[in-house]
């Protein structure tokens, strides 16, 4: 009795990190061209010796939108560096980027949501290595404003 028990528990493990393995891949990715989404940043925090890895976009000049879990617990420690890539998948990159140290207090977590602002010691725009790199083209407030008045369909 005491071994199908053991063997059901290790069954259910197995299946629950497999499931959890199988969220992480991405499916039917393509390698971008070089012209295409010059708004990803890699970002990688190696302020405890070992190297995280998370990703984001670059919403102007100045400002990176990423996720907040990934490094809410490191906040009194940070060195997070910021290299442009040119691929939409994860790995390693390959392309040409330049390390940009993010300060404490330009590290701005949404105190409810999983969403974090970042903001860059100096614009993009003013670094020559990656002044080429655009940001994301988000909609204007009267881009919205068309869509306010309209009723939802049904």
């Amino acid at each position: 009795m005491m071994t199908h028990l053991t063997f059901l528990l290790l069954l259910v493990l197995w299946v629950g990190d497999t499931a959890v393995n199988l969220q992480k891949r991405i499916y039917n990715g393509k390698v971008c061209d070089k012209s295409e989404r010059l708004y990803h940043v890699s970002l990688s925090d190696i302020s405890d010796g070992k190297p995280g890895h998370c990703g984001g976009s670059l919403i102007s000049d100045q400002w990176v939108l990423t996720a907040a879990h990934f490094d809410m617990s490191l906040l009194t420690n940070v060195n997070v560096v910021i290299i442009p890539y040119r691929y939409a998948v994860l790995g390693v990159h390959p392309g040409p980027g330049i390390a940009v140290e993010i300060h404490k207090n330009d590290i701005i977590p949404h105190p409810h949501d999983d969403i974090m602002l970042l903001k860059l010691p100096k614009p993009v725009t003013d670094i020559k290595a990656v002044a080429h790199i655009k940001h994301v083209d988000l909609p204007t407030c009267k881009d919205n404003n068309n869509n306010l008045n309209k009723k939802p369909q049904e």
